[in-house]
């Protein structure tokens, strides 16, 4: 198992209007050791959501590096994704489901194969 299961560095989001660049995440640094539990807080705004869905390979960075389950974010994108489970707060199929309900829907629309059941996440894997 590796020893930090996220750690990102530097890692940047840069969106890119006709007028201007915004800059969504600027140098984010953090490491989460296997098995640590984080929370992510911060205000509206804060960038929260995008570093998270650039951790899941669901955004590409606009700079900075990370590793996500001993996976490189740029390099091995499908080896973060399998060695990852997540399941965002918003968005629900349905607003009063429960978190293992929300898990097994989420793989259901994701097209997630095999059986799917709420459990441990699996030594080794990263819960996002």
């Amino acid at each position: 198992m590796p020893e930090n299961m996220i750690e990102s560095r530097g890692l940047r989001r840069i969106y890119k209007t006709k007028k201007e660049e915004i800059e969504a995440v600027r140098g984010v640094d953090f490491t989460v050791d296997a098995g640590e539990i984080v929370g992510f807080l911060g205000p509206n705004g804060a960038g929260k959501t995008t570093t998270l869905r650039m951790l899941t390979t669901l955004l590409e960075p606009s700079g900075g590096d990370a590793t996500v389950a001993a996976c490189d974010l740029r390099t091995d994108p499908v080896g973060v994704r399998r060695g990852i489970g997540y399941v965002a707060q918003g968005g629900s199929t349905d607003p009063e489901a429960r978190a293992g309900e929300e898990i097994v829907e989420t793989s259901w629309t994701s097209r997630v194969s095999g059986p799917v059941n709420a459990r441990p996440c699996p030594a080794g894997s990263a819960v996002v």
